[in-house]
């Protein structure tokens, strides 16, 4: 009898177990969706450079004494310049929480817009901890008007080396907010992104003097920032603890991530597989890590992180660093991008009905795995601040048409591309070889021989550059 009955209290518990799961199961899904639409509530009217409290639970420390009921319910709004760090709690289905958050950074970073942002979304058990010291913030400028005297070239870049982006006629009204390092160029807004202006061409309004010098220095508010998840399996196997961030569409910039540089375009989720190790997922874009490793969309890295200082608890706030390099690790051994596995891609489905009221597009989730033969030989880089590319030959699988609206001709080891006609087309210029110099009126062009790389919102790599970025060959 003692037998049968321990044999019915162990099916007993069997049964119980099976029922909590498939309860979990069920209410799971359904809390996820009412926490992703109230996340569409709360925060969609949220500005650049604050973070949201989205859905039970959130909790965030500060840099300055906040009132007790500051930042402690839905729909709650904070300062990014005033956030030390914010964490969101674990699923927990019988509490009716699943901790969700926002942040909006301010994108002040070459090729972006005023006004675009990089959107950061916690789900689950995240702490995310601002390593952009107070002091070291940059103050976002107001811009000044300027005026084209002339037909002038818009680059890339601060120099002739860099890349032609476009160009506009004389009496074009530009807006500039920052001189380069040797205040010879001006940054503007140029076709949704921004561009670089030669300062000898515009006109110099007595407000012009008052512009910052932009230098890769200059960091806003969680631009560099450290992150921990939650170890180990979820409760629902579906809603992993992740840290989803989504730059502007196509554009490329630039994060440090526990210590880490890192740069994103478009859309990427970090995550903890284990206690020593951070997980880098491409939804969309691309990501460049380390020194010449592309990850390529529907792809995942990860790397050691046991070489920067832990996330900081109240104790130990006010020390930001682990040394004179502020915290950075020394060089870091990323692994070969795999492609993301179909249970990690199924996690990331929710996010697919987060609105763009709060992000800056619709996430679209790969319904299958990556295939590693369709992996590009040249991976696809986006447009980024890189440098032309000079060679003495063309290779014609690589070129990008640089339109120069000046009516100068964009020479090319001996190919014109002369506009003067309307035709756009690629002509033949005998008479034309890498002595040719293009007077593109940005100052001093001299595109001698030029091969231009990188020129297009997606654009092929040189396939001689193993880092997959812009450089001057020879």
């Amino acid at each position: 009898m003692k037998i049968y009955r321990s044999l019915f209290a162990a099916l007993s518990v069997v049964l119980m177990i099976s029922s909590v799961g498939a309860t979990n199961n069920a209410v799971c899904p359904a809390l996820v969706e009412v926490a992703l639409a109230t996340l569409n509530t709360n925060c969609g009217a949220m500005g650049v450079n604050s973070a949201c409290y989205g859905y039970d639970n959130v909790s965030a420390t500060f840099t300055e004494p906040m009132p007790d009921d500051f930042f402690d319910q839905p729909s709650d709004l904070a300062p990014l310049e005033t956030l030390r760090s914010i964490r969101t709690a674990p699923l927990d289905v019988e509490n009716n929480q699943w901790g969700v958050a926002m942040m909006k950074l301010r994108a002040n970073i070459p090729n972006t817009l005023p006004g675009q942002s990089v959107v950061f979304v916690l789900m689950g058990d995240v702490t995310v901890e601002n390593d952009v010291a107070p002091e070291q913030v940059a103050q976002e400028p107001d811009p000044v008007a300027v005026t084209a005297l002339t037909g002038a070239n818009i680059r890339n870049g601060p120099g002739t080396n860099w890349n032609l982006i476009g160009s506009v006629p004389a009496g074009t009204e530009l807006l500039a907010d920052g001189f380069s390092l040797d205040h010879n160029w001006l940054r503007v807004p140029h076709a949704e992104h921004f561009g670089w202006i030669n300062r000898e061409l515009v006109n110099s309004p007595t407000q012009i003097d008052s512009l910052p010098i932009l230098s890769r220095d200059r960091r806003t508010p969680m631009q560099a920032f450290s992150f921990q998840t939650g170890i180990g399996e979820p409760v629902c196997g579906e809603v992993p603890n992740q840290l989803l961030v989504q730059g502007p569409h196509n554009t490329r910039i630039d994060l440090t991530v526990n210590g880490m540089d890192i740069s994103i375009g478009s859309t990427v989720a970090f995550r903890q597989p284990a206690q020593d190790q951070m997980q880098l997922l491409v939804l969309e874009g691309a990501a460049y890590v380390g020194d010449d490793l592309i990850v390529p969309q529907g792809y995942s890295v990860t790397a050691p992180i046991t070489a920067f200082t832990p996330i900081l608890s109240e104790d130990s706030a006010d020390d930001s660093s682990d040394g004179e390099d502020g915290g950075e690790t020394d060089s870091v051994e990323w692994t070969a991008p795999r492609p993301i596995t179909l249970d990690e891609l199924t996690a990331f489905e929710p996010v697919e009905n987060v609105s763009t009221d709060v992000l800056n597009y619709e996430v679209d989730v790969p319904q299958q795995p990556a295939n590693p033969v369709d992996l590009p030989a040249v991976l696809i880089d986006i447009r980024e601040n890189t440098e032309v590319v000079t060679a003495d030959t063309v290779d014609p699988t690589v070129i990008d048409d640089v339109v120069v609206n000046d009516g100068s001709d964009d020479v090319r080891g001996g190919t014109t591309i002369n506009n003067d006609d309307g035709d756009s087309k690629h002509e033949s210029a005998g008479d034309n070889d890498s002595s040719d110099t293009t007077d593109s009126n940005d100052g001093s062009d001299s595109d001698t021989g030029e091969t231009t790389y990188g020129n297009a919102e997606y654009s092929a790599v040189n396939p001689n550059n193993s880092s997959g970025r812009g450089t001057t060959a020879g």
